[in-house]
């Protein structure tokens, strides 16, 4: 015979999650949670520091190949004259603007053999030291200028045309360290030559070093070899 509704007892069962277990499950989560969030952010900063340091190396080892190249081209404009330039006190107009550059341990300067028929064309190789960027322009000789057969002129200058910019390195960290180092006849080597070593350079040494942050700072470093740096009347 079934009870009346109002006699019946509800039997509660044993099924659910009590406090104590509750906290304990808390307590694992939190250790799982201390552990695996600064393993994934140190990944994640290390895949970053990586992907940015070959974004550095794809930045400077094209760039430096290519100033390699034109060093190698390095010739003397006219007889007598040095491969290199030395800028001090005058400035060098280049298509209308100031492009002044010593040869130091900073920049470069230099008449590249590229085959123009109007003569070598003059590359100004530099660090800014204020922003930290390294930049490399080509110009043209104006027509009839260089000393090469048929010309007129004695002297290469580079007023008319355009400044052809080659290349752009961001970031360049090497502090007191030389870009350029040259290597004269003999043997020895200086950061800063005199008027007198110009044309005594047979090679230089070039090291650039950049970071992208936080990215780890990667460098390129090479010698070059001037392959003939002695004036021929076809070259300018």
């Amino acid at each position: 015979m079934t009870p009346p509704a109002s006699h019946r007892v509800t039997r509660f069962g044993e099924d659910g999650i009590s406090l104590m277990e509750m906290m304990i499950v808390c307590m694992l989560m939190a250790t799982v949670m201390a552990v695996a969030v600064p393993s994934v952010n140190a990944f994640y900063n290390d895949s970053t520091a990586v992907s940015r340091t070959y974004g550095v190396v794809d930045q400077v080892v094209p760039a430096t190949e290519t100033l390699s190249r034109y060093l190698r081209q390095a010739v003397q404009p006219a007889s007598g004259s040095a491969p290199f330039l030395d800028i001090t006190t005058a400035t060098l107009d280049v298509g209308g603007v100031d492009q002044s550059a010593p040869t130091d341990s900073t920049s470069a300067s230099f008449y590249a053999n590229t085959g123009n028929g109007t003569g070598p064309e003059l590359v100004l190789a530099a660090l800014n030291t204020t922003t930290r960027t390294f930049t490399m322009t080509m110009t043209v000789a104006d027509s009839n200028s260089c000393p090469v057969t048929g010309s007129s002129g004695t002297a290469c200058t580079y007023t008319k045309g355009p400044v052809h910019h080659l290349l752009t390195i961001a970031n360049v960290t090497n502090g007191s360290t030389a870009v350029f180092t040259y290597t004269l006849q003999g043997g020895s080597t200086t950061s800063s030559p005199s008027s007198a070593q110009l044309s005594e350079i047979v090679a230089v040494s070039v090291f650039i070093q950049a970071q992208l942050l936080p990215g780890n700072a990667t460098g390129f470093q090479t010698l070059v070899y001037l392959l003939s740096p002695t004036y021929q009347t076809w070259v300018g």
